[in-house]
């Protein structure tokens, strides 16, 4: 699994923007499937939970991999109809980007950017924490940006 650390917390003023902010933001209910389950149990969570990606693990604590919808279609290209009752195991992505929760929203938007990934899976010390998306993390990038402004404008008036 590669993974995005917090070697620099990117700092705005002496705060520290990091994926913990957004996982504050977030349910606490992460998205977990077993690898066992039949692709069918993923579809009706992921249309319950209007969501687009799961994690897999047996004991919702490991992370053995991730299935998202881009998993499915690839799947359905390959299995046709059959795809339904396969185990998630055979569809999912092995090779897993995470980051710790420490880790800075820019050095995660860096990592979905090179690996072209839309969702990470969020640890803490090595235990699944939570999950987040692109969405997610262009929300926290905006609202550095903002941070960033009013402490400048801060700043300039005098009031910093």
């Amino acid at each position: 699994m590669g993974t995005a650390s917090s070697g620099e917390n990117l700092t705005v003023y002496g705060a520290s923007m990091t994926i913990k902010s957004i996982l504050a933001r977030k349910s606490a209910l992460v998205p977990v499937i077993e690898p066992t389950a039949p692709v069918e149990a993923a579809l009706v969570h992921l249309e319950q939970d209007e969501i687009s990606a799961l994690i897999v693990s047996s004991d919702a604590e490991r992370i053995e991999g991730i299935l998202t919808a881009a998993d499915i279609a690839r799947g359905l290209h390959k299995y046709g109809a059959d795809i339904v009752g396969l185990p998630v195991n055979r569809l999912m992505t092995r090779d897993v980007k995470t980051c710790e929760v420490s880790a800075s929203i820019a050095d995660v938007h860096k990592l979905m950017s090179e690996h072209r990934i839309r969702h990470v899976p969020v640890t803490r010390n090595g235990a699944l924490s939570g999950l987040i998306n692109i969405l997610d993390v262009i929300q926290g990038r905006l609202d550095d940006s903002e941070t960033d402004a009013k402490s400048l404008r801060d700043y300039v008036a005098g009031r910093a």
